[in-house]
This record gives C-alpha cells, sequence and structure tokens, in this order.
C-alpha cells in the first residue's frame, strides 16, 4: 500500500509539471503579445516566480528585467515584486545578505500598499533566511507575523510556508513536540490541498525531525560502530531515510533540483549516522557536483561540512580538516552561522586527534561562541516581546506620572513652610531614637551573637530533615489534575494522553512500564515525554513533578 501511494503521488507531480510547462510557455505567448508595460511587467514577475526552481538563473534574468521596467513606469507593485523575486533567489542561493536586502526593500513597498498577501509571503522569506544564518529569534518573530496575517486571510495555501518554517525553527531549537505539530498541521493542508512542492518539503522536515530524535539521549561518552548503534537511534533513522526518499523522488519527478540537492545530502547523512561510509561519501560526491552546478552556496557548505564529518568520524584528520576549511570559507561569506558552527566543531575536533592542541583550543573557542550565540538566541523572542509590553505600559505610567507631578507641585507650593517645620522635628526625633537605639545595641549585641549562631545551628538542621523528607516522599507523590484546571496555566495545552503520561511518571514507573500499560511504543512515551518537558518548560523528570506542585496539581 505504501509503494501504491508513492506511485500515485509521482503520477500527480508528472501531470502537474506537464500542467507546470504549459502555464511557463503560455505566460511567454502572453509576454510577446502584450504592448502595455504594466501588463508586462506583471507577466514577467509571475515568470519569474515559478522558474525559481527549475531554472534559478533564468528567473533572476526575468525579475531584473522586471524590476528594470517597473522602476521606469514606477509601479509599486512590479518593483516590489520585483526584489521579492530577487530576494528569493538569492536565499535559495544561499546568498543571505543580498537575499536580506531585496526582501526588506519588497516587504517596506508591500507594506506602502497594504499588500496583506505579499506582507505575508516577504516576511516569512526574512524568517527563512534568518533561520539558515542562525537568527532564530528574528526567524520567528518574522515567520509568526507571517502565519498571523495568513491566517487572518484564511489563505491555506499561505499557511503551509509559514507553518513549515516555524517547525523548523522550534526543530532547531529542540522542541521536538512544537516542531512535530507545526509539520503535521503544514502536511495536512498541503496533502487537502494536492500542493506537491509544499508535500515534500514538509516530508523532508519530518525526516530530519527523526534525525533529531535518533540522537536524543545518545550516551556521548560511547564509541559507537556499526555493530553497537542502539536500535532506538536505528528505529528513528530508518524513519528519516523513508521521509527523506520520499521527497527526493516526489523532488526529482517535479524537476526541483534544489530539492534534490538537499534531501539527496540528507539521505547520505543517515548513511553516515549508520556508519555506512562509502555509500555516504558517494553520495556527497553526487551532492557536491550537482551544488557546484547550480551554484548554490548553502548547499555547497552543507555537504563540504557533510565530508568533514564522514571523514571525523574514520579518524582521518587531514580530510576532515580540508574540508572544514573549505565549509567555513563559504559559510562565511553568507553569514550562515550554524554552518560556521558546525565548520568549527570539525576543526577544534580534527586538531584535537592530530595532538594540535593550540589550535584545537583555537577553534574550540570559535566553536563555543558561536554555539552561545546560538542556545542564548533561545529566548530573546520572549524578551522581545516583554520588552514591547513593558514599553507601552512604561508610556503610560509615564504620561500618568506627569499628571501627578503638576498637582503634586501645586500642593508642594503651598504647604512649603509647613515642611520646613516638620523636616527640624523629624530630625529632632531621628537623633533621639537613635540613642536610644544605640543603647539598646550596646547590651544586646552579645546576647543576639549567640541567638544567631543557634538559629544558624537550627536551620540546618530543618534544611538536613526537609532535603531527607524530599527524597523519601518524591517516589510516593501522586497527581491529582483536572485538564482544564492545569491547561489553564500553560501557554501550550496537554493532551488527555499527556496528562495520564504525567500521571504515570509521578507514580514512579519507566517510561517501558507506561508503555505496555499504555499499549503504545516506549518511542511514542518518549515522545509524549519530551512534550510535557516543553509545555512545563523543564527537562527532568522531577522537574515535571516539581513544576506541577507549583501550579498546585500535585498532592500528597
Amino acid at each position: 500500500m505504501r509503494f501504491l501511494n508513492l506511485f500515485t503521488s509521482l503520477i500527480l507531480v508528472l501531470c502537474f509539471s506537464l500542467c507546470y510547462s504549459q502555464s511557463i510557455e503560455n505566460l511567454r505567448i502572453e509576454l510577446e503579445t502584450k504592448d502595455s508595460d504594466s501588463a508586462k511587467v506583471r507577466i514577467l514577475n509571475a515568470i519569474a516566480d515559478l522558474l525559481h526552481s527549475d531554472e534559478p538563473e533564468t528567473a533572476l534574468k526575468y525579475a531584473k528585467e522586471a524590476l528594470a521596467l517597473a522602476l521606469k513606469i514606477k509601479s509599486d507593485l512590479g518593483i516590489a515584486n520585483g526584489h521579492l523575486n530577487m530576494g528569493i533567489y538569492h536565499a535559495k542561493k544561499g546568498d543571505f545578505p543580498l537575499a536580506l536586502d531585496a526582501l526588506k526593500q519588497a516587504l517596506q513597498v508591500f507594506e506602502s500598499i497594504n499588500n496583506k498577501y505579499a506582507i505575508s509571503k516577504s516576511m516569512n522569506w526574512i524568517g527563512i533566511v534568518y533561520k539558515s544564518q542562525g537568527d532564530f529569534a528574528q526567524a520567528m518573530s518574522y515567520s509568526q507575523q507571517a502565519l498571523k496575517i495568513a491566517e487572518d486571510l484564511n489563505d491555506s495555501l499561505l499557511m503551509i510556508p509559514c507553518l513549515n518554517n516555524i517547525g523548523s525553527i522550534m526543530k532547531r531549537q529542540d522542541m521536538f513536540g512544537q516542531a512535530d505539530q507545526y509539520y503535521q498541521r503544514a502536511l495536512d493542508i498541503a496533502q487537502k490541498l494536492n500542493k506537491t512542492d509544499a508535500i515534500f518539503k514538509v516530508l523532508n522536515n519530518l525526516g530530519t525531525l527523526h534525525y533529531y530524535l535518533a540522537h536524543v539521549g545518545v550516551d556521548e561518552s560511547v564509541d559507537y560502530n556499526e555493530d553497537n548503534i542502539p536500535e532506538e537511534m536505528k528505529v528513528e533513522l530508518e524513519i528519516a531515510y523513508r521521509f527523506y526518499y520520499q521527497a527526493y523522488e516526489m523532488a526529482k519527478a517535479e524537476n526541483d533540483l534544489v530539492g534534490m540537492v538537499r534531501f539527496l545530502n540528507n539521505i547520505g547523512i543517515v548513511h553516515l549516522a549508520l556508519f555506512d561510509f562509502e555509500n555516504a561519501i558517494s553520495t556527497f560526491q553526487n551532492v557536491l557536483e550537482k551544488s557546484y552546478e547550480l551554484d548554490n552556496k548553502r548547499e555547497i557548505s552543507a555537504v563540504l561540512l557533510s565530508f568533514g564529518f564522514t571523514y571525523l568520524d574514520q579518524d582521518i584528520w587531514e580530510k576532515a580538516i580540508e574540508y572544514a576549511r573549505k565549509s567555513l570559507e563559504v559559510s562565511q561569506e553568507i553569514n550562515s552561522k550554524g554552518l560556521m558552527q558546525d565548520a568549527y566543531y570539525i576543526l577544534y575536533q580534527s586538531y584535537s586527534g592530530q595532538k594540535d592542541f593550540e589550535q584545537a583550543f583555537n577553534y574550540f573557542q570559535e566553536f563555543s561562541r558561536w554555539n552561545d550565540s546560538l542556545h542564548n538566541e533561545r529566548t530573546s523572542q520572549q524578551i522581545t516581546e516583554m520588552e514591547a509590553k513593558y514599553q507601552s505600559e512604561k508610556k503610560e505610567k509615564e504620561l500618568a506620572l506627569k499628571e501627578a507631578e503638576l498637582s503634586k507641585k501645586d500642593i508642594e507650593i503651598q504647604t512649603k513652610n509647613g515642611w520646613i517645620y516638620l523636616t527640624v522635628f523629624s530630625l529632632v526625633l531621628v537623633s533621639l531614637t537613635f540613642l536610644i537605639y544605640r543603647q539598646r545595641k550596646v547590651t544586646q549585641m552579645e546576647h543576639s551573637k549567640h541567638q544567631i549562631a543557634a538559629n544558624l545551628r537550627e536551620i540546618e538542621i530543618l534544611r538536613s530533615n526537609i532535603r531527607m523528607e524530599m527524597e523519601d516522599s518524591m517516589e510516593k507523590v501522586k497527581v491529582t489534575m483536572n485538564r482544564h484546571e492545569l491547561n489553564k496555566y500553560l501557554l501550550n495545552p496537554m493532551s488527555d494522553r499527556e496528562i495520564e503520561v504525567l500521571f504515570l511518571v509521578s507514580d514512579g514507573k519507566t517510561k517501558k512500564e507506561i508503555a505496555d500499560d499504555l499499549f503504545v511504543s516506549e518511542n511514542t512515551i518518549k515522545t509524549h515525554v519530551q512534550n510535557i518537558y516543553d509545555k512545563l518548560g523543564v527537562n527532568s523528570k522531577i522537574g515535571a513533578i516539581v513544576k506541577a506542585g507549583d501550579l498546585e496539581i500535585l498532592r500528597k
């Protein structure tokens, strides 16, 4: 049945490709027959939009021609669409600074003419570029705004890339449960609309999600090889491979060269994770050749990294350093933080293997710097939102304060002399109080010292008893909860199944025992547990129980 579904999908893709080719040809014929410059601008931009995946250089040519003509006739919509098409071209090529410049110019014009559809599309592409650079705070901000506009417009097709990108941002920040929810929502919409190019992009993202899940909880101190790969890791990698392969076959049928390169590289990465070095190197070589043909800098940098990791896993340090240096050069050119971080990682590990600890230390510092940068940005979106609310409230308070100050000045002028007398009286009172306090302080000092020492000893005893009671009672904690009571405290509500799993976790049961009780796989329970941690904002079983207790959900 799975192969039948795949075959049906491929037939639909082929039919779509024929219609797509006919559409471009019809537009070209229409272009030759139009006399109006505004009509020509519209058609040129439409052709550029259709050619981004198959003929990117031709798409750029049409976009430039459209922009030049739009500037000549002062067509705001034509100018904005020209910049948008050029921004998409640069984004797909991995020229991120040029992409941001063009996309932001497009956004500015679209906002001036209040074109909501184009504003959403431009914002999400800006989010995609920031995500590729590793700037997750900016990426999330733009893509969430894009999704909100698409939802307000009730445009399902416009929602798909927004959901896809937000899922990828969540995944890059290890928020796997939320990422899966966004991907599944995008996939449902794409399948209902039979949007094949969107389907294979979501399939690729789901593959990457399972690749990440394959490495969750892996003991990094163990030297794994093809003979001792954990079974859970194998299962997740096999799922990732199936998603990647389906995405690759659909992209191939649709002749999406950039998609084919990206998905094929991911297939090679799965081979590498399974220690199948021969197939990995063969796949990466194929990807590298196609990436150079496309002149796609992001994909070139990514596959060079794949080579670097392949040789690093085999302790071939010279080759690993060679490919990591090449990747670093390209990633610096396009300012991709994530790719640079991976290149620094390979370099410091390789130099460590060569016992060149000076070089290893230098590259480790660079790796740590970029790693800290990427992870510190995880909460910056929340900080930005809080800051915006704070500034709004601050302005309101400042206005109220100014009014209060005006009233206060009138009162102060009328009561100035009274304050002088009151101040003198207060000084006398304070002086007398100080003398009395000083006299008492002298007599109580020694008594206080002894009392403090005794209190400190008593506090230590109490702390020790509390710790012992907490340790003894932790396993006895039971969860009594009402789903609606719990969810009103949470930004991301829990499902009934997640609450049931939390109940069993707090009961001291292992993931395997919970899986047996609920008649599901242990991997499913792991996913539920991770979702619980994400929604409660914790990273451990005890943290989840304590957090639920703080919300008055746990009772003995």
